[in-house]
């Protein structure tokens, strides 16, 4: 159930699938959610930027609406599918050769390997304007949705330590935290200095 003190917005939509005209502002979104911690793999803005719009998998992405303004986004990864189809190429063209290759594997070397029946959850974003409405706890009940209609036995996620906020909300909709991966002298490719990793089981 949702809480009982967060008032969800009467106008909010949330639906699975990207719309076109919406992939910039997702890649900017994920941009100022996530790649700031991890631009020295891309170089700059820009480059994120491009990287990660031209990798998103729209029918991965759930997207919120409310008022029509785009304003949350949870991205999924199960199976062999990702909300992120990273492949060479995207890195390459966007990077040139040399850095893109490097870049592309230093990335997806630290990338979750999906177990059957997991549905890992890659991205939870709620824009700072529309915080504190309870998008967020919305998107995550959507999510478990998505799971028992598709019969997974779980959902993971991980969430950087120091982010206590995004931790006690997950805490909240029944996860917990099973283990915690310290990555000091990597924090620049992973983007924290340590990771929580948290799941829900859905049986």
């Amino acid at each position: 159930m949702i809480a009982q003190d967060v008032n969800i917005p009467e106008d909010l939509e949330i639906g699975l699938g990207l719309p076109e005209p919406l992939r910039a502002e997702a890649a900017e979104m994920f941009y100022e959610a996530f790649g700031q911690k991890i631009q020295p793999l891309f170089g700059s803005k820009e480059s994120a930027v491009a990287i990660f719009r031209k990798a998103i998998d729209p029918e991965l992405t759930m997207v919120a609406l409310c008022q029509d303004r785009f304003v949350g986004l949870a991205g999924l990864r199960y199976d062999d599918r990702s909300f992120l189809q990273f492949n060479l190429s995207i890195f390459t063209e966007e990077l040139g050769t040399i850095k893109g290759t490097l870049s592309f594997f230093l990335y997806t070397s630290f990338k979750h390997r999906v177990r059957q029946g997991e549905l890992f959850l890659d991205a939870l974003i709620v824009k700072d304007s529309a915080r504190g409405q309870g998008i967020g706890t919305f998107l995550l009940q959507e999510i478990f949705e998505f799971a028992r209609q598709n019969q997974f036995d779980r959902i993971r996620l991980d969430v950087a330590a120091a982010n206590s906020s995004a931790r006690r909300l997950y805490e909240r909709m029944g996860f917990t935290c099973f283990k915690t991966r310290s990555y000091l002298y990597l924090q620049r490719i992973v983007g924290a200095t340590a990771i929580g990793m948290m799941q829900k089981q859905m049986n």
